[in-house]
């Protein structure tokens, strides 16, 4: 699926679909300490979801693939849902990153269904002025105020300055901002300190109020938003139009409007000197600083216990994942080192020796960026190349052409490794892998391989079993203590019991499985039969 959509789009999925389907109503079912089935049972579901979107082998590693989605592990994400939930809706403090959360703390929206609509607040539509028609409005009579919010990774200040006719001063604000993490949040400091002024003013002059933060009108504006600091600008703004005419006005910012200009220059003077002010924190603000501690906790637990991967060698950290992550299936073959590889199948008992089409022993993927003549021409071509042979490849990654040539890489090597016996272990007394599935007094034992065939263009991966039977003997048979699982194995074990280890076989395969070829080879004291059952695609186990 990563191949025929957007990346975005992947991820777009993840998220909105299939994250809230499976963390629906957590805070009930999800325990703060959960036990290992629990967690187990989940993990399998955020596993099989995210091969499905990666297109990856089923053999790689959950963190791998979580990092292919930009998906946090599941337990991580369900823990921020119910730390949001707690401190959302049961207004109970939660803690996070060594800090703790109240609720009085925490601009929460309002409930809308508190409030009967006919008591809402006066609409007030967005009005903005140029910069001509903001100098020919400040001629008007009335009072005129400027607000402005200045913020800063170190420091936050907000201020105002009310002008009489001409460019005489009335008054002038300086506020610090404490816990302010944006200047929207300074810029509704300033708004709100000056309506708070208006309205404790004696005078019933005209007001006018500027600002160059269009937000704050839009917010005022909007009867969606349900901020409380929002709000209580409309409740000031009501309360000033019952006893004066009071309108609000967005003009362009460092424009050369004086009341502006000196607006913006107190708001920076009083990050360093003015009244002291704090302000509530925002929800999406909370959300995020849970959010990051919950990146930081994900990027501890790569870089701790999964130094070992290989896509550890592209994306060292967490916190600073590709855009186009996931990547098409060939690149996610490549990254993961889970692919049509003879390292892979050497490595998963499918081949018994790593060698490389070019005829090199291929340990690790390193062999195709270094030595490889095959895929030599297109490294070639790479940017930064050199970086192929370190531990860290995060700038070859990061160029669409380099990509694209990973791309051709992972094409050609399958291409090369097409033809050709995979593997031929025997599953007897010497069997690398298991024990003895067919023991025989003639000790006839049987043989599962992997062939590949060229079919429409495309290389597929069929399975095939032979059978190794020796001439008839004297001995008596023994009944065979274990039956294979598979279908074809077994149905050969009952039949040699019958025949006894005969060179000629009458079995007939059941009717899900398709007879290819029969093939007698070797001397004449070891026969063989050669079936090959319907195609099935290398994907591995877990």
């Amino acid at each position: 699926m990563a191949g025929t959509v957007r990346p975005s789009d992947v991820r777009l999925l993840y998220r909105q679909v299939v994250l809230p389907a499976i963390a629906y109503a957590s805070p009930i079912w999800w325990p703060e300490r959960p036990d290992c089935r629990l967690r187990s049972r989940l993990l399998s579901v955020q596993r099989s979801v995210l091969l499905a979107l990666t297109g990856a082998y089923k053999t790689t590693r959950t963190a791998a693939l979580q990092l292919l989605l930009h998906a946090p592990p599941i337990e991580l994400e369900l823990w921020r849902l119910n730390r949001e939930f707690t401190l959302f809706v049961l207004r109970q403090p939660v803690e996070c990153d060594g800090h703790t959360y109240a609720a009085d703390n925490v601009a929460l929206p309002l409930d809308r269904w508190t409030r009967h609509p006919s008591c809402a607040p006066q609409e007030r539509p967005v009005c903005r002025l140029s910069v001509q028609q903001a100098r020919a409005t400040a001629r008007q009579y009335g009072l005129h105020v400027y607000t402005d919010g200045s913020h800063t990774s170190l420091s936050s200040g907000a201020a105002y300055v009310v002008f009489g006719r001409g460019t005489s001063t009335k008054a002038v604000g300086r506020y610090r901002v404490y816990g302010a993490t944006s200047a929207y949040a300074a810029e509704l400091v300033a708004f709100t300190e000056a309506l708070v002024y208006l309205r404790s003013s004696a005078s019933r002059m005209p007001a006018f109020v500027y600002t160059d933060c269009l937000s704050v009108l839009q917010a005022i504006a909007s009867p969606y938003c349900l901020d409380p600091r929002v709000n209580h600008l409309r409740e000031l703004m009501a309360q000033i139009s019952a006893s004066r005419p009071l309108r609000a006005f967005h003009v362009p910012g460092h424009r050369g409007l004086f009341g502006n200009e000196l607006a913006d220059y107190l708001a920076e003077r009083a990050c360093r000197v003015g009244l002291v002010r704090t302000v509530p924190q925002s929800v999406r603000d909370v959300r995020e600083r849970f959010r990051h501690d919950m990146i930081e906790t994900w990027a501890r637990d790569w870089s701790v216990h999964h130094t070992s991967t290989e896509l550890f060698k592209w994306t060292p950290d967490v916190r600073q994942l590709p855009a186009f992550y996931p990547p098409n299936r060939n690149l996610v073959t490549l990254l993961t080192g889970h692919g049509r590889f003879p390292c892979y199948f050497y490595r998963f008992g499918l081949m018994e020796e790593a060698t490389c089409p070019c005829g090199g022993q291929c340990e690790n993927l390193d062999h195709y960026y270094t030595v490889c003549p095959m895929t030599a021409p297109l490294v070639a071509l790479m940017r930064h190349s050199a970086d192929l042979a370190t531990d860290d490849r995060r700038r070859v990654l990061a160029d669409d052409r380099n990509r694209a040539l990973l791309t051709q890489l992972v094409t050609t090597i399958s291409e090369h490794t097409k033809h050709g016996l995979l593997l031929s272990c025997c599953t007897g007394p010497s069997a690398k892998n298991g024990g003895e599935l067919f023991p025989s007094p003639c000790g006839a034992s049987t043989c599962h391989r992997w062939f590949f065939f060229q079919r429409s263009g495309r290389a597929s991966l069929f399975t095939g079993h032979r059978l190794r039977a020796s001439p008839r003997t004297s001995q008596p048979a023994r009944t065979p203590t274990v039956l294979a699982a598979d279908p074809v194995i077994a149905g050969l074990q009952r039949q040699y019991i019958m025949d006894q280890g005969g060179p000629t076989f009458t079995w007939t395969p059941p009717q899900d499985i398709r007879t290819a070829a029969e093939q007698w080879t070797g001397g004449e004291r070891t026969p063989t039969l050669m079936l090959e059952t319907t195609p099935r695609r290398l994907q591995g186990g877990h």
